[in-house]
């Protein structure tokens, strides 16, 4: 299965944990360094005032805040931070309200700051926890300094209530929209999982080009065509019946697979739509949905072309191995033009292919090939020559076509004969005869062999 989705899941949602985690750091940060300032600006007011006991208090709460911020920066975790912070301004409320007389004016800030964050911070259960314990210790503060009930404190009291409520709705509802967009994350990535099981099955199939151009919307299932410039492929295996008639049917079955893999690869490898299997036979074009350019279209189906001669070479062994008692040949036609390419059938079924003179022609020329030869049109080799070595054939008759077709046999990339720069030489008494095949034109190979044939008939009369 495609793991590209499951890969891209996971990283969203690596990348959710760390925005979340970034918004609790801003938000306990923030409330420290805010809280502190205030208790500091107050500290420093009470100072000039000369009212040592609410500077005694303020300073008291800010150097509790302030070691909370330095347990988190030293220890990088922020719940531990956070538990090391709530638990320092209980203990600093309760050592003010026991030696620093009335202590409310300091601890109001304390109140409605990281108690109330916690629930934000810590989650609902544990910040609901902090929020009642502070809470019992506010009614605890109040009975102990007043012992009376104080308007002022009552509507202190009524307001904490109020905004812890406010926040533990908040959190709940944060909490919900996260559970469903949990949900909806789930739904989408059975979704996927569904569609790149559909995409897998889909491409045994049909050709990985025209799956994507479905998926992306390029393509539509509905009748529809257009005229293009493709170059089109046939092959089949030379007398396949009866190199393989004394097969049995699951050797030649496997045999059959086999020889149609390797060559499938090499047709996906080189950009080939293949439109469809025909018994041994491979039918594939280079153009659509999407090209790369007339030339470029023609040169990789060349290229494919060569490339599956020299594999079907390299696994003549492995084939006899399997049981094959003759070489498999195979013959190859390639020619390039204009035709029509879309979809054709009926809106119940149908099938994305090319049909017109060009795929004729390339079904004819691999009719008419000789074993492991690749016959091309004129169209192709005017669009390769630069880059592939081809040999003329010459004007050949094809049943269908109303004149003689100029053939050409593509022999390999120019840039490997170069490198090889095969030469015949021959010599004897009385003759010398040296040729260099790769580096003669079409014109004078023909030219060689008409002066060869003139003289042979001289050469036998003495």
């Amino acid at each position: 299965m495609n793991t590209e989705g499951m890969g891209i899941r996971k990283k969203k949602n690596n990348e959710s944990l760390v925005t979340d985690y970034a918004l609790k750091h801003g938000v306990f940060v923030g409330i420290s360094l805010v809280t502190t300032c205030l208790l500091a600006f107050m500290a420093v007011y009470f100072f000039f005032r000369h009212d040592s006991r609410l500077v005694y208090i303020d300073a008291a709460f800010a150097s509790a805040l302030l070691a909370n911020l330095l347990v988190y920066r030293i220890t990088k975790r922020l719940k531990p931070a956070l538990r090391t912070g709530v638990s320092l301004g209980a203990l600093t409320i309760i050592f003010l309200t026991f030696f620093g007389g009335r202590g409310s004016e300091g601890v109001s800030l304390w109140f409605f700051t990281l108690p109330l964050g916690a629930i934000f911070l810590l989650g609902k259960k544990e910040g609901l926890f902090w929020t009642i314990f502070y809470f019992l210790i506010l009614i605890w503060v109040m009975w102990y300094n007043s012992r009376i009930i104080d308007p002022y404190l009552i509507r202190f009291l009524v307001a904490y209530i109020i905004v812890a409520a406010f926040t533990f709705i908040y959190e709940s509802m944060r909490d919900n929209m996260q559970k469903k967009l949990g949900r909806t994350n789930e739904k989408l990535a059975a979704a996927q999982k569904t569609m790149e099981k559909a995409s897998e099955q889909l491409s045994r199939y049909l050709s990985p080009q025209i799956r994507d151009a479905i998926f992306t919307g390029d393509t539509w299932a509905r009748i529809e065509s257009r005229r293009q410039h493709l170059t089109f492929f046939f092959s089949d295996i030379v007398d396949f019946t009866g190199t393989t008639e004394h097969l049995e049917p699951e050797v030649l079955s496997g045999l059959l697979s086999s020889y149609l893999g390797e060559m499938s690869r090499i047709a996906l490898k080189h950009g080939a739509t293949i439109d469809k299997f025909i018994g041994d036979g491979i039918m594939a074009f280079f153009g659509a949905p999407h090209s790369k350019g007339k030339k470029e279209d023609a040169l990789a189906c060349v290229r494919m072309a060569l490339e599956m001669r020299q594999r079907i070479h390299e696994l003549q062994g492995f084939w006899a191995e399997q049981g094959a008692q003759r070489s498999l040949q195979v013959r190859m036609g390639i020619s390039s033009g204009y035709c029509t390419v879309g979809n054709f059938g009926t809106e119940d079924r149908m099938d994305y292919t090319a049909i017109g003179s060009q795929v004729n022609l390339a079904s004819r020329l691999e009719n008419r090939a000789g074993s492991d030869r690749i016959f091309i049109s004129r169209t192709t080799y005017m669009l390769v020559k630069d880059c592939i070595h081809c040999r003329k054939v010459g004007n050949i008759e094809l049943k269908g076509m109303l004149a003689p077709v100029q053939v050409y046999d593509a022999v390999d990339l120019r840039k490997n004969l170069e490198n090889r720069n095969e030469t015949i030489r021959e010599g004897g008494e009385g003759y010398s005869l040296t040729i260099n095949p790769d580096k003669m034109t079409a014109d004078s190979r023909q030219a060689l062999v008409n002066t060869l044939q003139k003289n042979l008939d001289k050469l036998t009369e003495y």
